[in-house]
């Protein structure tokens, strides 16, 4: 009993405990819309791993939760969100990491447009910022059989 307890809590300090979607969040890849794939995974599957673009494996860690219009972007089956950084970077095109998934944090707030771009919402207008996504797109992930 005390081993599978010390891996339940060492998963969930990973953000790698299973975790039930937000509701009305959809399951997808984030593709390139220059050549769908290409996707965005983190570095590694843990909080403070940058993102980096991969070749499409179908592996979970390529998958993500998020919903149309205003949205987090949250890891599939982890505790961890696209997160832009501190507001003051997003101009430079900082880099984009995993962080703990939180409601108050700005630079986990996007918007996913009608054509499939993503933006950091609360990037100044008129033009929002696209940050690292200017050309990529969400695909739905296919339900398995």
């Amino acid at each position: 009993m005390l081993p599978t307890s010390i891996l339940v809590v060492a998963l969930a300090t990973l953000g790698l405990a299973q975790v039930t979607p937000p509701a009305g969040y959809r399951k997808v890849y984030m593709t390139s819309n220059v050549n769908a794939k290409f996707v965005v995974q983190g570095k590694t599957s843990a909080k403070g791993a940058t993102l980096v673009v991969q070749t499409l494996s179908s592996k979970p860690e390529q998958q993500w939760w998020l919903q149309n219009g205003k949205t987090k972007i949250q890891l599939v089956d982890t505790t961890l969100c696209m997160d832009a950084g501190a507001k003051s970077a997003w101009k430079d095109m900082a880099p984009i990491s995993l962080q703990e998934c939180a409601d108050t944090a700005d630079g986990q707030k996007w918007e996913v447009k009608a054509d499939g771009r993503i933006a950091v919402d609360l990037s100044p207008a008129p033009r929002k910022w696209p940050v690292a996504f200017i050309f990529a797109r969400h695909v739905q992930v296919p339900r398995e059989a």
